[in-house]
């Protein structure tokens, strides 16, 4: 592939077909390797055989991509495995044997990867609506990986409207991570019960400015637990990751019309991550059709990161991958031109990171499934 310098005005006089091409060709030429791209490649070809009703011949592309999987890579190439194993998860015939999910996790090169193909099979058995295996994944999984199943569970039989076995089930857990509470209360508040939703997150909400007032900015991670009472009994909610659940919580506060509580918990954060929450808030506002607060947010981020940058820089380090973020997050919210304008200030290696999803985005907009697909890692 040869490798293009990046003009947006030359990029936007292109068809949509030759932009995607462009696209392609330029991830490539920027890429050191792609057998991890082939794995991404074989699990999608996979999948349009099952589609197809040729089982055999998925069963083959499926083992192909297990076989490229299980070979250790880069980790700038984990958004291609992640979503073969998406893919492997939700078109093979893996999910069906539920005794076979333990030995092909363990054949995983990493722990990153493995913890991945768990939720991923259980994600894949929460969007059926099947609660059973994920009780038998239960059994099965490691003893790290049962809290994100047990969430699975609660998750699945919430959104199936059995809502009082769930709250039920999430009672008897009793200790939770507090990013998993928050994601177990957008299901609640999906089926109507809003007042328990907003128990759960106003009460992380309070506790974290409580902490933010106390050290004058809010710590990524704090040591805290706090008890919050439901139908059923109290649960104990542990801090684990403040970033994460802030991550979550701006997106649940941005659905319920309260952008004002996700605001306030980003004012609170140190600048770095203070603008990776901002990027996260244009993209929840994106998703909800108000393209006019996702595109200040977004002019706001690229101002704030050129502080960061600078930041970044008095400390010897490299503030590129603060860039990509600024990138990407343009790219996802329908602002290629502002995407591309970004990528142009990186070096050619890292360019490809945010053609990628440029790329991406085109993808999700000519085809939801891939929308549908790709961001079940966030739901």
């Amino acid at each position: 592939m040869r490798l293009e310098p990046l003009d947006a005005q030359r990029f936007a006089q292109m068809s949509e077909t030759e932009q995607v091409e462009w696209l392609i060709e330029q991830v490539l030429a920027r890429s050191k390797r792609t057998d991890t791209i082939k794995a991404f490649a074989r699990a999608h070809l996979g999948r349009l055989y099952a589609e197809a009703g040729q089982s055999d011949a998925a069963q083959q592309s499926f083992d192909q991509a297990t076989a490229l999987l299980t070979r250790p890579s880069e980790p700038v190439y984990r958004f291609y495995q992640a979503t073969a194993l998406a893919l492997m998860a939700r078109y093979s015939s893996l999910p069906d044997r539920p005794e076979a999910v333990a030995q092909f996790v363990g054949n995983l090169p990493e722990d990153l990867l493995r913890r991945v193909a768990f939720w991923e099979i259980s994600n894949a058995y929460r969007r059926r609506g099947d609660a059973e295996p994920i009780r038998e994944l239960i059994r099965i999984a490691p003893l790290s990986e049962r809290r994100a199943m047990q969430e699975q569970l609660v998750r699945t039989l919430i959104e199936q409207g059995q809502v009082e076995a769930g709250l039920k089930e999430l009672a008897r857990v009793g200790k939770w991570e507090d990013y998993r509470i928050v994601r177990i209360a957008r299901a609640l508040h999906r089926q109507g019960r809003t007042q328990d939703a907003r128990t759960f997150t106003d009460a992380l909400r309070a506790r974290l400015l409580q902490h933010a007032a106390a050290k004058g900015h809010l710590p990524v991670r704090i040591s805290d637990s706090i008890r919050v009472s439901t139908p059923y009994g109290e649960v104990e909610v542990v801090f684990k990751s403040s970033y994460n659940t802030i991550f979550l919580l701006t997106r649940a506060y941005t659905e319920w019309g309260l952008p004002e509580r996700a605001e306030r918990l980003i004012a609170a954060m140190t600048p770095e991550n203070s603008l990776r929450q901002r990027l996260n808030l244009a993209y929840a506002h994106y998703t909800i059709g108000q393209q006019a607060q996702a595109r200040q947010h977004l002019e706001r981020a690229r101002t704030e990161g050129q502080g960061v940058a600078r930041r970044i820089a008095l400390k010897h380090l490299t503030p590129v991958g603060t860039t990509i973020e600024i990138g990407c997050a343009a790219a996802f919210c329908g602002e290629p031109a502002l995407a591309l304008g970004v990528a142009d200030t990186i070096p050619l290696s890292e360019q490809r990171n945010i053609l990628s999803c440029i790329l991406c985005d085109y993808t999700y907009r000519r085809n939801p499934f891939w929308k549908e697909l790709l961001t079940i890692p966030w739901d």
